[in-house]
């Protein structure tokens, strides 16, 4: 560590120090702290003045070099560990204490004299635009904010770091741990004991960092705050340069780049007492520490389950964020020991699901017990409350057994006789997302005209097919099942419910766990109780094909919302290629039959 830089830039700010008090500051015996003074006076750094000491010029000169040119916030993601607050704004701007999050940080940098401010912003860009005029801050906007971790932010601002401040923007800092004048790169960091899931550095006996890994027990934590001299900074350049282009790090956050290797990178160990950084990784964190949010969280969704339940929002408990769906944001609460799930629906769901119909499929349902338990649904929002099933699990793509269930389900379901008055029409919903996807121009498959053509031999089978229609789930996916504590198996989320050809929710089944052909013709029997008729696979393969098409447009008009799939939207779409082809196969063969009576498709048959 650079201890002569530090005895400097202490003496600038507070000439008054004692020797005590001088090694106090810079964590150093007082012994060291004598030695290090009179080398300080003998270079000319420092002069002994009546009852205090002083920088000359030189000091001052000397102390220059390591003068802060600028700071970096990154503040583009969105930190699903706070949903339902960042649902309605960006961590960074919660209020703690009465001040924003972000507002502090900025405040605290400006005190120590760092007047240029970036701030990297991705997710609601728009609520900072008013920093600008207040502090007199930049805005660098990433537009991978939403498909990429925040190395792809850094790497945005590689060009801004060289005596570079680098901070999180959600950060709540009790003391300002800045200056105007950095002798070394540093890393906050706190001594963490048991085990944490935090980066963690490794350091020698002088605080240099030797390494950083992800997650450790008894270890020395990072905090947040970074420094980063010139030399640092153009290492960390050079690593983040080749770790963006590098396959299968968008979710890399860019402590990732520092790993091993940090000998020759001069990061030293800052290491602060308990409490002074506060990043509230979860709602109850911040809870108990500002206790103004115990009564009254400002938030709507939680006010909504106050006022469902007629309780003080004090008793809104756990909540915890779930990474599950594709469609909507989720999290758990509980609430006197019962857990429940809050759904809030995804962006621009509102263009293609009808909150009102899914609440018309529940209520028809509900004698079946086959769903899960809905306590609250508006028609209007879409806003859910449903119970949590603790202990509880999706079914496998694996487990046969349970598929058979699943299967059964379905068929029980189908021949419940449970009616409502809208339909799942699977070719009106092609219609309706290629118009959606071409008014903003997100398809991205080069041949999707000459496929749709093609897809046309499974779409006129369905429009020829007379069996009646049935109350279908229309989204039927293995991980729409849920196998509870009791081995019984729940069809949950019924957003796109309504009347169709019961093979229908075999063939979702069958699509969204990518089964061979093979495996949807063993479903397709499991589920009619019997060998199934030519008919009937030919109407399910249809299904096939045309789903894929379907859902391979869905996935990428939600892409064009920022929303990433990876390679959904591409396998769905080779599935309906395969399928239509299957169709065809089978068509011919059933066209070659020897002493096959004509008939309509599907006619003298039950629904299905």
């Amino acid at each position: 560590m650079n201890y002569l830089g530090r005895l400097c830039r202490e003496l600038e700010g507070d000439m008054g120090l004692t020797q005590r008090q001088l090694a106090r500051r810079l964590g150093i015996s007082l012994g060291k702290c004598n030695t290090l003074t009179r080398m300080a006076e003998e270079q000319g750094l420092v002069s002994v003045l009546p009852g205090a000491r002083g920088l000359t010029g030189k000091g001052r000169r000397y102390l220059e070099q390591f003068r802060v040119k600028n700071a970096v916030i990154l503040a583009a993601g969105i930190d699903v560990r706070f949903v339902p607050f960042t649902h309605e704004v960006p961590k960074c701007m919660m209020q703690v204490e009465e001040q924003r999050i972000i507002e502090r940080v900025i405040c605290q940098l400006r005190e120590a004299g760092i007047e240029d401010i970036t701030i990297v912003v991705g997710y609601l860009a728009e609520m900072f635009d008013y920093l600008i005029d207040k502090y007199g801050v930049k805005l660098l906007f990433n537009p991978e904010y939403a498909t990429k971790n925040n190395l792809a932010s850094l790497y945005l601002a590689r060009h801004l770091l060289g005596n570079t401040m680098l901070v999180s923007a959600d950060l709540w800092m009790w003391e300002n741990v800045f200056h105007i004048y950095e002798p070394e790169a540093w890393c906050a960091c706190h001594w963490h004991e048991g085990a944490t899931d935090r980066w963690c550095l490794v350091t020698n006996g002088k605080r240099q960092v030797r390494r950083v890994r992800r997650g450790g027990r008894d270890m020395l934590a990072m905090l947040g705050p970074v420094h980063m001299d010139e030399r640092f900074s153009r290492e960390v350049a050079a690593r983040l340069e080749e770790a963006y282009h590098q396959p299968g790090n968008d979710d890399a956050p860019w402590q990732s780049v520092l790993g091993h290797g940090m000998e020759q990178m001069g990061l030293s160990a800052n290491i602060l007492p308990p409490g002074i950084v506060q990043d509230f990784a979860t709602f109850e964190e911040l809870r108990d520490f500002d206790t103004t949010y115990v009564e009254y969280s400002g938030n709507k969704n939680l006010r909504k389950i106050a006022s469902i339940f007629e309780v003080p929002e004090s008793r809104i408990e756990g909540l915890t964020w779930m990474d599950v769906g594709m469609t909507n944001q989720t999290f758990r609460f509980t609430l006197d020991g019962q857990g429940y799930i809050y759904r809030i629906p995804g962006q621009g769901t509102e263009n293609f699901i009808s909150r009102r119909q899914e609440a018309e499929v529940y209520a028809a349902i509900r004698e079946l017990d086959i769903a899960d338990e809905v306590l609250y649904l508006d028609g209007d929002t879409g806003i859910k409350i449903a119970r949590y099933y603790p202990n509880s699990h999706n079914v496998a793509p694996d487990d046969g057994p349970a598929i058979k269930t699943c299967m059964q389900i379905l068929r029980r379901l189908h021949t419940a006789g449970a009616k409502v008055g809208h339909r799942f029409d699977i070719l009106r919903k092609l219609g309706e997302f290629e118009a959606m996807c071409r008014e903003v121009d997100c398809i991205r498959f080069d041949d999707f005209a000459a496929t749709k053509q093609r897809v046309e031999v499974a779409l006129d089978v369905i429009r020829n097919t007379v069996q009646p229609l049935v109350l279908c789930h229309g989204d039927a996916a293995h991980v729409n099942f849920l196998t509870l504590e009791d081995s019984s198996i729940r069809l949950l989320d019924w957003e796109y419910g309504g009347m169709c050809h019961g093979v229908a929710d075999v063939a979702m089944f069958g699509l969204f766990q990518n089964s061979s052909f093979a495996q949807i013709d063993e479903m397709l029997e499991w589920y009619c109780g019997r060998t199934p008729t030519e008919e009937e696979r030919i109407l399910c393969f249809s299904y096939v094909s045309a789903s894929g098409l379907l859902w391979s447009m869905w996935a990428e008009y939600r892409q064009y919302y920022g929303e990433d799939f990876g390679e959904y939207a591409m396998l769905q779409y080779r599935t309906a290629k395969e399928a239509v082809a299957r169709v065809q196969t089978l068509l011919a063969e059933a066209a070659d039959a020897p002493g096959k009576p004509p008939q309509d498709r599907g006619a003298g048959q039950e629904a299905i």
